[in-house]
């Protein structure tokens, strides 16, 4: 449950929030920040919602994220800051934020090695100071995952515990069918009445402790997981997931990120940019792209000596980008499942558009046809054709 005085910080959607719960230490709130323009009023940023907002003093806050602004504060240069750099400035003056960035260490690198800024800051109010809530507070190029920006990291140090990653194996709901939900259910409800002990005590109690909602929330998770794990199918990574990647390819783009510290570095100590490293910068990232290249042609010349006859044209498919995503469930009329797998599908459709013609109520009576019973309309059509002509 996010706390009260944080809603209005959550309804932005260029801000997230997240709370950290130890007990019983203080929560901590970390806040994350992109500072863009809001709205269809191109004077309006996000940074306008925020310096509105009165941020809550009584724990700790850190607040990080792309402020996309220059300051000679936070900045190698000392140019003049613009008014909405300034209207941070005085925010953070008035909430009594410390900045953890060092002045001059650049947070964004362009991918041309031309253009080095500061643009990522994390500023902490006194709470976190104080409590020492925060620690090891750095700057990471090689966590940037091919961005141009740099990551921010830092430890938040309470209480050394253990947390299980229940997130370690991932199933693949997309591949369920009717059956599988239906023993999924089963299985569920199994698991559930073994456990109805504790679920008829938070019934029973008006006022239940917080020990009891623990074990609740324990056994509803154990609940399903147990069915997740008796039915549906666990997620496997794809073999065709980048199987021209090779050792080589790695140390490259370790390279990359290597060459973009030392230019930082340099940046910070210097004052500048170092023309040798932008100049080797580029050259590693033409090599990456050149080894890329050439590793996907070698791969697919490979696949193709392998590949069966029948299999040739498939291949064709590749460069198309051709998608193919599952369409939701059907309903199949009222009181009746919904259609969940193709064939089921295929059927609710037929059955709607393709229906059978109506069965008659009446036997009509046809009357039976003799010559005679054509001869005399057939003279008078006649008649009146001559008369006519």
């Amino acid at each position: 449950m996010l706390h009260p005085e944080l809603w209005y910080l959550a309804s932005d959607v260029d801000m997230q929030i997240l709370q950290i719960d130890q007990p019983p230490h203080t929560l901590v709130l970390v806040a994350n920040i992109y500072n863009q323009r809001a709205g269809a009023d191109p004077q309006s940023w996000t940074l306008d919602h925020l310096v509105n907002m009165t941020l809550p003093n009584n724990m700790p806050l850190v607040i990080s994220g792309d402020w996309n602004l220059h300051h000679p504060l936070w900045s190698a240069d000392n140019h003049p800051p613009s008014p909405k750099a300034e209207a941070l400035v005085d925010w953070t003056l008035e909430n009594s934020l410390v900045m953890l960035n060092e002045k001059g260490i650049p947070t964004y690198f362009s991918h041309n090695g031309e253009s080095l800024s500061t643009l990522d800051l994390t500023f902490a109010n006194h709470a976190v100071i104080t409590e020492e809530a925060v620690c090891n507070w750095r700057i990471d190029c090689k966590l940037s995952c091919d961005s141009d920006h740099f990551a921010l990291t830092w430890s938040i140090n309470q209480a050394n515990l253990p947390i299980v990653n229940v997130t370690a194996q991932k199933y693949r709901w997309k591949d369920v069918d009717r059956d599988k939900e239906i023993a999924w259910k089963a299985k569920y409800c199994t698991e559930i009445n073994e456990r109805q002990w504790i679920f008829d005590q938070l019934v029973s109690s008006e006022y239940p402790s917080t020990q009891t909602l623990e074990i609740a929330a324990n056994e509803l998770r154990n609940a399903i997981t147990a069915a997740t794990k008796a039915h549906i199918p666990l997620h496997r990574d794809s073999k065709h997931a980048r199987p021209w990647w090779s050792n080589d390819l790695t140390d490259c783009l370790h390279n990359i990120r290597d060459l973009h510290h030392a230019a930082a570095t340099f940046h910070s100590v210097m004052g500048d940019i170092d023309p040798m490293t932008i100049c080797l910068i580029k050259t590693a990232h033409n090599r990456f792209k050149r080894k890329v290249r050439v590793a996907k042609k070698k791969w697919i010349e490979e696949e193709l000596q392998k590949a069966d006859p029948n299999e040739v044209w498939n291949f064709t498919k590749w460069p198309k980008g051709i998608h193919q995503y599952p369409t939701p469930a059907i309903s199949h009329g009222l009181n009746r499942p919904e259609a969940v797998s193709h064939q089921e599908k295929c059927n609710t459709l037929r059955d709607t558009l393709f229906q059978p013609p109506p069965m008659l109520q009446t036997e009509q009576c046809i009357m039976p046809f003799s010559p005679q019973a054509t001869r005399k309309p057939l003279a008078q059509v006649k008649s009146h054709t001559q008369h006519y002509s």
